[in-house]
C-alpha cells in the first residue's frame, strides 16, 4: 500500500578526524571517522501502522527509494527510521 506522508528527511554525513579536543593531561585519541546514514523523521500519528524494519520508502523530491533498516521511537509520538537506498525511480 502507498500512501503519501510528510516527513524530514536528513540525509547521511561524515566527520574526519572525529575525536575529543585536546585537553591538558589528556593523551588524544587516535584520528578516527565518525558516518551515519540516511534517515526520515515523523509522526508516527501520520501513519495507518507502525513502521517496520523492511518497509520501503520513496523520498519524492530525487525518486530515491530506500529499505527502512531500523526504527528508533523517541518516546514523544515521533520516529527515526534509519534507512539504506535502494536506487532510484526510472
Amino acid at each position: 500500500m502507498a500512501i503519501e506522508i510528510d516527513g524530514v528527511y536528513v540525509g547521511p554525513f561524515a566527520r574526519a578526524e572525529s575525536r575529543q579536543a585536546r585537553r591538558h593531561g589528556v593523551t588524544p585519541e587516535r584520528p578516527g571517522h565518525a558516518a551515519s546514514r540516511p534517515y526520515l523523521d515523523l509522526a508516527l500519528a501520520n501513519l495507518p501502522y507502525a513502521p517496520r524494519v523492511g518497509d520501503r520508502t520513496t523520498r519524492l523530491k530525487d525518486g530515491k527509494r530506500y529499505h527502512v533498516a531500523e526504527v528508533r521511537p523517541d518516546g514523544t509520538g515521533r520516529a527515526q527510521l534509519d534507512l539504506n537506498e535502494l536506487g532510484t525511480m526510472a
